[in-house]
Order: C-alpha cells, then structure tokens, then sequence
C-alpha cells in the first residue's frame, strides 16, 4: 500500500486570503452601486420637486387668468384681488389672496387653497403681485419656493379683462 504525502497533493478550495479579497472587492463594488442609486434617487427627487413647483405656479395663474379674463370688475385692496362676475356686486364674487395662517403660505381662493404642497416637498407661494394696468389690463406676478431647497420660480402675466365697463 502507497502512503500519499499530504505535500504531493493538489489543493482544493480556497484560502482565508482570497475569501478575504472577494469580501472586499464585492464590498467596493456594493458601495459604488449604492452611490449610484443614491444618486440617480435624489436627481429624481429634484426634479419631481421642479415638476411640482411649476405645476403649482402655473395652475394658479392659469386659475387667476380663467376667473378675471370674463369679468365685470375687478378691484385690488392690499394684495386680495377680487373680482365681480356679475354686475350686482353680491353674486358672484371671487377672491384670491396669500393665507399666512399655513405654513407653507399658500394662494387662496375663497379661502380654498390653489396651491399647497406637493406630494414629495412643501411649495410657498412667497409672492402675490397684482397690478392694474390701464382700464382693461391686470398684471399678475406669482413666485413660489420650493422650501427644502430653496429653488425658487416666478411667472407673471398680463391678462385683458374682456368684459370689464
């Protein structure tokens, strides 16, 4: 019977120094993964926040723009634009102004807000401009701020009042 020498053979598996280096390179490689994802997530994030920003200011000058362009009158008393659909001045009022009792202020149309926050981060309404200019031209200017990161956006608009006397 042939003894075999334990030196002769072979070896199989692996030693604790590779297992040790494939720990720490699959380690590396996870970390870069994760910061990549981290990433791609916050980009996403932003400009969802962006979207949502524009979405808010828009809308409430588009909201502005459908109620003064049909009115009969339209008067501005220190920054609540209200205006008349009718000519007796008990129907049909409509009032938009900047609330200061939510936080984020919000624009405010017969108390219900139009702007507000978003689903991802709070949206502030930091600024509502309303100039009359001539007899049939409103001059509307709305900022909003994105409150966690500070962008902000402001789009103004002249609209004609089409049915103003």
């Amino acid at each position: 019977m042939k003894i075999k020498n334990i030196s002769d053979s072979k070896q199989h598996g692996i030693i604790l120094v590779e297992l040790m280096i494939y720990v720490i390179i699959i380690g590396l490689l996870s970390q870069v993964l994760y910061n990549i994802v981290t990433v791609i997530y916050r980009n996403y994030q932003y400009c969802i926040s962006q979207m949502e920003l524009q979405q808010n200011v828009r809308y409430a000058i588009e909201s502005i723009s459908r109620d003064v362009e049909f009115a009969k009158d339209v008067n501005i008393d220190n920054k609540v634009l209200t205006i008349y659909k009718s000519d007796n001045d008990k129907d049909f009022v409509v009032s938009y102004e900047i609330s200061k009792k939510y936080h984020p202020y919000r624009l405010m149309r017969d108390n219900q807000p139009v702007t507000g926050e978003s689903s991802i981060k709070k949206i502030e309404i930091s600024n509502f401009l309303i100039r009359k200019k001539g007899k049939n031209i409103l001059d509307v200017e709305i900022k909003g701020v994105d409150c966690d990161s500070g962008d902000s956006l402001a789009v103004e608009r002249l609209i004609n009042i089409m049915n103003e006397t």
